[in-house]
C-alpha cells in the first residue's frame, strides 16, 4: 500500500496512534479495544505525556465533527425549503 492511502487514527483513552488504510470505516484500538478517531490532515499528534496537547486535540476533533454535522443539517434544511 502506498503511504498516501494511509490516514492517522488515535485512541484518546490510551493515546495510541495508528496509521490505517484510508478506506477503513471504523477500527478498534489494539491496546484497549476502544474505537479509534480519524484525524484530519496536517494534525500534529502530541507526545503521550502531554496532557494539555491531548485535551486540545480532543477538543479540536469535537469542534470539527460538530461543524461537519451543522453544515450537513443546514444543507438538508436548504434543500427541503
Amino acid at each position: 500500500m502506498p503511504n498516501h492511502t494511509r490516514h492517522t487514527f488515535v485512541c484518546f483513552d490510551c493515546r495510541n496512534v495508528v496509521r490505517l488504510h484510508c478506506q477503513t470505516k471504523e477500527s478498534k484500538c489494539s491496546l484497549c479495544h476502544k474505537i479509534l478517531t480519524h484525524l484530519s490532515y496536517d494534525v500534529r499528534v502530541p507526545k503521550k505525556k502531554d496532557n494539555d496537547g491531548w485535551k486540545l486535540l480532543e477538543q479540536r476533533q469535537i469542534e470539527i465533527i460538530q461543524h461537519k454535522y451543522r453544515r450537513q443539517y443546514e444543507a438538508k434544511l436548504g434543500h427541503s425549503i
